[in-house]
């Protein structure tokens, strides 16, 4: 697990500040988590009656890591997907390594420099494309929403 602040400095700008600080929340929760089932299960296996209540609660608390764990992977995919702008889970998570993340990037439309979508950079050098004065709308005239299709009665078919 690498640490803090030269994670932070060098993915901060790629992923979002959220986002990075919540997957450095993952590992080490992640890590206790699951080395909690060996030292429980040796705890058991021992059957003392202070190993079991010992054996309780490292099962406890490793569910209680792998429980924020989770969490804290929810949030990081969700800040992921507000950050490139499209949905993020943990089949297409992008990978913490420069040459795999700018691979994952080209193939996903996302700037690997600043992490946002490529299409999102060009936008300011677009002119603007705005509608006569005769077809703007004023806020006297209600605007009649029509829906999308006819619904057809299936009656007559």
């Amino acid at each position: 697990m690498p640490s803090k602040a030269p994670f932070l400095a060098r993915w901060s700008p790629r992923i979002g500040r959220k986002a990075a600080r919540l997957h450095l929340l993952t590992g080490p929760m992640t890590t206790i988590g699951v080395w909690s089932a060996p030292v429980w299960l040796i705890l058991f296996l021992v059957g003392q009656g202070w190993s079991k209540v010992c054996a309780y609660a490292v099962a406890g608390f490793g569910f209680a890591c792998l429980a924020l764990a989770a969490a804290s992977m929810h949030l990081m995919y969700k800040a992921l997907s507000e950050r490139f702008g499209f949905k993020v889970s943990w089949r297409n998570a992008p990978p913490y390594r420069y040459k795999a993340f700018g691979t994952w990037c080209r193939a996903n439309g996302v700037n690997p420099a600043t992490g946002r979508p490529l299409g999102a950079d060009r936008t300011r050098d677009q002119p603007v494309h705005r509608a006569p004065a005769h077809l703007v709308r004023t806020q006297s005239a209600p605007v009649l929403r029509q829906p999308a299709h006819r619904a057809r009665s299936q009656a007559g078919r």
